[in-house]
């Protein structure tokens, strides 16, 4: 993959290019918060996590939306789920 091609992806996905974007203000120490190897190494680790949520979570949306279009495909008489609007039951008159 080039230079270009990651950078195309990577827009794709603004909440993995935040995480890089903290990451890289923890390595250079933009910030001046760490002064200590551990300091940084806490921080780098929690986002770290957090970059991983986010990766895991962008993948599941897109498995579901990719799946969702295969089901369309293969069977489109299927109607899509959808929550009823229901007001409740009436109030009686007395």
């Amino acid at each position: 993959m080039t230079e270009n091609e990651f950078h195309e992806h990577l827009r794709s996905y603004p909440e993995l290019r935040a995480r890089f974007e903290q990451l890289l203000t923890i390595v250079e120490n933009a910030n001046g918060e760490s002064t200590l190897a551990d300091e940084a190494e806490q921080q780098v680790i929690k986002e770290l996590r957090i970059l991983g949520k986010d990766a895991l979570q962008s993948w599941a949306n897109h498995q579901s939306t990719k799946v969702a279009g295969h089901v369309k495909e293969q069977k489109p008489h299927m109607r899509q789920h959808v929550k009823k609007n229901f007001s409740g039951t009436p109030v009686m008159e007395k």
